[in-house]
């Protein structure tokens, strides 16, 4: 017998279930719903603050932890500095010295909005060519992939 699956009713990888909370969760449409009821939460946080200063990092962090706190453990974290970092390289903005603006970039973000020390990145020169710069360059590959585990795992090496 052959099953018609859609989108809302396939089952979680192992990678979306990682940082979640609610460990009764399994399908797309139970995650849907639960994140849905967090984002009108959050949306009447909103409501009640009148926020003026929308473009900054510290309001955007609150609103994605507010929209998604009781659902995800990383919600408003920061892993968003390494997926910060990881766009800014891949759209390669520069002629030269990407990689490098985007680690001082991410850098900035830990210690100016968590008030934690930078990463290590790998703690050697990546801008030549050495076992680091190849775990770091394969590190970004795998975020190709939608997977920041191995890049967030190399900063902080």
């Amino acid at each position: 017998m052959i099953t018609d699956y859609t989108e809302n009713n396939t089952s979680l990888d192992p990678d979306e279930i990682g940082g979640l909370k609610l460990s009764h969760i399994t399908a797309r449409d139970e995650l849907n719903r639960w994140e849905q009821d967090n984002i009108l939460e959050a949306f009447n946080w909103i409501e009640k603050q009148k926020p003026e200063n929308l473009i900054t990092d510290k309001f955007i962090l609150e609103l994605h932890r507010r929209m998604f706190c009781n659902v995800w453990a990383w919600a408003g974290s920061n892993e968003l500095a390494i997926r910060f970092h990881y766009r800014l390289v891949r759209i390669h903005i520069f002629p030269n010295g990407n990689g490098r603006h985007a680690k001082m970039m991410a850098d900035l973000i830990i210690e100016k909005i968590y008030h934690r020390l930078p990463f290590s990145w790998g703690s050697a020169d990546l801008s030549k060519k050495s076992t680091a710069r190849k775990g770091y360059i394969d590190a970004l590959k795998i975020a190709d992939q939608d997977d920041f585990k191995a890049l967030l795992r190399f900063a902080r090496s």
